[in-house]
Formats: C-alpha cells, structure tokens, sequence
C-alpha cells in the first residue's frame, strides 16, 4: 500500500471510510472494470491502487455512492461528497435523477467566517473607542458611544444593513434586512406568490419570480450561514425530499401554514430551502469540473487497462469478462 503521489510524491491524505484502503480523500472507482484510484490533491493524477487491495474497497464505495442521493453525474462520471470529507468519484452510468447543491455548504462555512469577522472588527472597534474615551476623561461620551453601539448590534444596525440588490422586471430592487425578514410567501391558486419588500414599496410575485427572488431573499435570513450540524442536517432534508424541487415545494406549504414567514423556520430548514433554490446554478457550476474529471479518467484508464493486463493472464482477462456478462467458460472455475 503507499501513501504518496506516484507522480509528485506528495502526501495523499488518510480516510476513514475504507479499512482495507485508507489512503486519499478523493477515490476515483470502476465497478465494472475493477479499478481504484486515488486522485492527488496537489498534482491532480489518478493513481492506479494494488490489484489486491481494491475489490473490497470498491464495494463499500459502490454502497455509499448508491445510499447518498446528493450527488451530480454525467454519462459517465458520477461525484459525491461524504459527511467524512471523503470525495467518491463513479465510473459508470448515473444511477437515478441527482442533486448538486451539497456543494453549498462549504459556502455557508465561508460566509460563516466572513460575517462573524466583519462583527467581530465592529465590536472590537466599538469597544476600544468606548475605553479611549473613558481613559481621557470623557465619561459622557463613552456612556453614550456604549450605549450608541448597543442599540445598533440588537436592533437598528442589522435591520439597516443593506443585504442585496437584483434586477427583476426591467429594475433593480434593492432590500435590506427588514425588508428580507418581512418577505411573505402567500397561497395563488395551485401555486405560490411572494409578498417583496424592497426599498421603494412591495411587489406581489408570481410564477418564476418568486423562486428567483427567493434566490436573494433566503440568504439574507441566514448571514452566519450556518455549522456543521446545521448544514448537515439541511443536507439531510434535501436528501429526504429525494430532488430540490419537492424540497422547494414541501417548504413553501410549511411556509403558508406559518402565516408565510420564513423566520419561524429553523436554520437548517432555511439552509435546505436555499440549497434547493441555487440547484441550477450549482449544476452548471459543476459542468467544467465533471468534464475535467472525465478527461482524466480516459487517460488513467488507459494505463489502467495496461498496468491490469500485465499483471492477469489474458485468457483469465476475458473469461473474468464473460462472467460479468453472465457467461460461464465451460471447465473453467474458481478456487
């Protein structure tokens, strides 16, 4: 077994996922052909695994491919990330209707940290000009600068606190916090509307605006984001919705029986529920990753296909084949 790059000879990483096969965090495998790989994190290269040490391995990365349903592939590359952190990459065609978005939530531990530093620096701030001024002797406006920051961290700063502006309807709508928390979703018939709040009034949305405006509105309602609990647990949701549409729609019922506030909802149901509406951007941000992976799969099968037939005889080779297909060699059987 090794655990450095064949190519740049850096270190691969350890997973936890599979006891005969612990190295690399991303595994590239073949069901079909029999072949492992685990993928450089630095160099990007498939290296091929030892013959002995890969059909137990492959089978357990089969069962976890197939029990998570959060998954995006094309005609021939499947990808999937594990709450272990571990990447599994499928050869093969897709199994069933997938979902993209569990890539989100690395973005929700990215805004986590960037908003929780851009508060902290204000605080930090706040209370160093409130002691500068008790330190010179001015009682009075350190009272008042306290007291000023106060107001602002509970109540009037965050409502303010300009959050995004879109173009919808040959305009540009522009909301803050309070408009964001004030969204309303609303039922029209067989489908859904949404009461919008935005910097000169409300707009009544209809149709596809509504899951566009939802787009921007959600966000705004989680800033931290959310933490690894919580993310998992909106992957969770999603996961159990089976697609981001039913997720979507399952939400948007709960919403109305809510009087239509998103903000009674829990974080991780908001989490979930924005996940969903960013499907189809998440998809088309994975085209040029998926379509890289498949070049290099073509290319490592390759000296796969090589490096496998030096090491089993070729009559061995095809009668392995035929037993795939169902066909039994007479005279032929395993020990």
């Amino acid at each position: 077994m090794y655990s450095a790059c064949l190519y740049c000879q850096h270190h691969l990483g350890h997973n936890e996922l599979l006891p005969r096969f612990p190295v690399g965090r991303r595994i590239a495998f073949d069901s079909i052909k029999g072949r492992l790989w685990v993928i450089c994190g630095t160099c990007a290269r498939w290296n091929l695994s030892p013959l002995e040490e890969r059909f137990e391995s492959i089978d357990e990365c089969e069962r976890r491919f197939r029990r998570t349903r959060i998954r995006v592939s094309t005609p021939n590359i499947g990808l999937v990330e594990l709450p272990e952190g571990v990447s599994l990459i499928r050869i093969g065609k897709p199994l069933f209707p997938e979902f993209a978005a569990w890539r989100y939530g690395r973005r929700f531990k990215r805004r986590r940290v960037k908003n929780t530093l851009a508060l902290g620096t204000i605080v930090t701030g706040a209370i160093g000009a409130t002691l500068g001024a008790a330190v010179t002797g001015f009682a009075l406006a350190a009272y008042w600068a306290a007291y000023g920051t106060a107001l602002w961290l509970v109540d009037e700063g965050p409502k303010r606190r300009p959050v995004t502006a879109f173009w919808l309807g040959g305009r540009v709508l522009r909301l803050d916090q309070h408009h964001a928390e004030a969204a309303r979703v609303f039922s029209s018939g067989d489908e859904f509307g949404l009461a919008l709040h935005h910097t000169h009034g409300v707009e009544l949305l209809r149709g596809p605006d509504v899951k566009r405006a939802l787009g921007y509105v959600i966000p705004a309602l989680s800033p931290f984001g959310g933490g690894q609990h919580e993310i998992r647990s909106a992957i969770e949701l999603v996961d159990r919705a089976g697609s981001a549409e039913v997720c979507v729609a399952n939400t948007m019922k709960s919403a109305v029986r809510y009087n239509g506030w998103f903000t009674q909802f829990p974080v991780e149901t908001r989490l979930a529920l924005e996940m969903s509406l960013q499907e189809a951007d998440e998809r088309r941000a994975m085209d040029g990753e998926l379509r890289a992976l498949e070049n290099a799969w073509r290319e490592a099968e390759q000296i796969a296909a090589i490096a496998d037939g030096l090491l089993v005889p070729p009559d061995v080779l095809e009668r392995i084949a035929g037993l795939r297909k169902g066909i039994r060699s007479p005279g032929f059987v395993f020990n």
